[in-house]
Parts: C-alpha cells; structure tokens; sequence
C-alpha cells in the first residue's frame, strides 16, 4: 500500500519517502512541478501572496480546471464496485503508478485523492502523441518488475512494518501487517505439515508468538485479563 498525501503528484511521494522528509528534496520537487504546470499551461500559476506555495498553485483556476477534465469522466468508476482493492494509473500510454489496499472500503476511501494526485501528475507529462491503450499484461508487467527490487524493512510498530523494494526503473512501497500475515501464513501450515486434533492450539500459539515478535502474547494477556473481569461481573451480578 503506498501513502497518498492531500495533494500533490507521485514525485512527492517518493521524494518525501526516499529523503525522510528532507526539505530541500520537496521544495525541489515543488518548483520543478509549479514549472512544468507553467509550461503545459501558458501562464503563470504561481500565487503572488506565495510564489513557493504549492496547494495555491494547484487552486488556480487554470490548474483547477485542467485537473478537473482528468477527473470529471473517471471519478465515479469504481463506484459500487465491491471487488476493487485498488487501480493502476496510465499516462502516455505506460503504467505510471499503482496502489493496492487491504480492503475495499480503504480504497473507496482513497479514490478521491488518488486520482486528484494521479491527473496533477499527468497534467504535468501530458504530451500530443498518440499512444495505444495499456493493456492488463502492462499493469501485470509492472508488479512483477516492482517485485523484483532490492528489499530493505523499516519497523513502524512491533505490528507494522514498511518494506521499500527499489530496482532500476521502479521503486515499490508496501505496508505488512505482522499480526494479520502471521494468522494467514499458520493456518497454510497447518495443511502444509499436516497438523490436526489437538496439536493444533498449541502450533498456531508457537507459530503466532515467533510471526508476531511477542506481539500475540501480549494480545493472548490482555484477551485472558478481560476474560477474568468479565466473568467475575457475572459471578457478581449472579449472586446479588
């Protein structure tokens, strides 16, 4: 899953990633984008109160109206869609970008600004060539390339990691969620090894513990202290 901030194009995402935030690569990032708006446009679209500001060149009306276009005729595509989990974005005829989440609800929540991020950005690359639809095996093409890149793991949480594969031509963000990826890959091993009967609790306890660092132990804790008080209201309420 790749963070999408409340405006700007993918540049920012990926810059903001790769430099932790360091400033002179957003602001770089800023005037490269202000100026090729500029140039796709005709006109100056940077605010005299704040020639630096991004969110008011993205307000000008120009602005505005161009990424406007983008979005008018893709805004409601996946729109009571209740197997969608993400989309991939296409300009100039090659897969540019992609996100995938969790759950449908997630990326229905999400659209909005993806795809407001995703036409600033082709805004700024649009070009008068013409170009031959993408197909699905480009989109296909393009996870598979992302795969393919050397991984490195930076730990948010004890639950959650972020896990950046970069190569050459792509670089790819994703967020795991150890707790969920442990229960998912315990119960495959239990077909896989054959576990069965009464072996089964105590595996998927040992596999949790090891897949989560602790982290279900802590969990099984908390679920038991719960358990107790809850019982011990209905002892109470019982004997009054």
């Amino acid at each position: 899953m790749s963070w999408q901030p409340l405006f700007a194009d993918r540049r920012f995402v990926y810059s903001s990633r790769r430099s932790r935030w360091s400033s002179s690569a957003v602001w770089d990032n800023v005037a490269k984008t202000q100026q090729t708006l500029q140039e796709k446009l005709h006109t100056e679209v940077r605010a005299k109160e704040s020639q630096s500001s991004l969110e008011l060149t993205l307000a000008h009306n120009k602005v505005a109206e161009a990424v406007n276009a983008c979005v008018e005729d893709l805004q409601d595509g996946p729109k009571n869609q209740k197997d969608v989990i993400g989309c991939a974005t296409i300009i100039n005829g090659k897969v540019n970008n992609a996100d995938v989440y969790a759950s449908n609800s997630l990326f229905h929540k999400l659209w909005a600004k993806l795809l407001n991020a995703s036409a600033i950005e082709a805004l700024a690359e649009k070009n008068e060539e013409k170009f031959d639809p993408a197909k699905v095996d480009a989109v296909r093409a393009f996870f598979a390339d992302a795969e393919k890149g050397e991984s490195s793991e930076t730990k948010i949480t004890n639950r959650f990691r972020q896990i950046e594969r970069e190569n050459a031509k792509s670089i790819l963000f994703e967020t795991s969620d150890h707790a969920r990826k442990g229960a998912l890959s315990g119960l495959s091993k239990l077909d896989i090894e054959q576990i069965a009967g009464k072996a089964v609790t105590p595996f998927l306890l040992d596999h949790f513990h090891s897949s989560t660092h602790g982290l279900s132990l802590a969990v099984n804790v908390r679920l038991i202290l719960r358990n107790a008080a809850l019982a011990a209201q209905i002892a109470v309420r019982a004997a009054s």
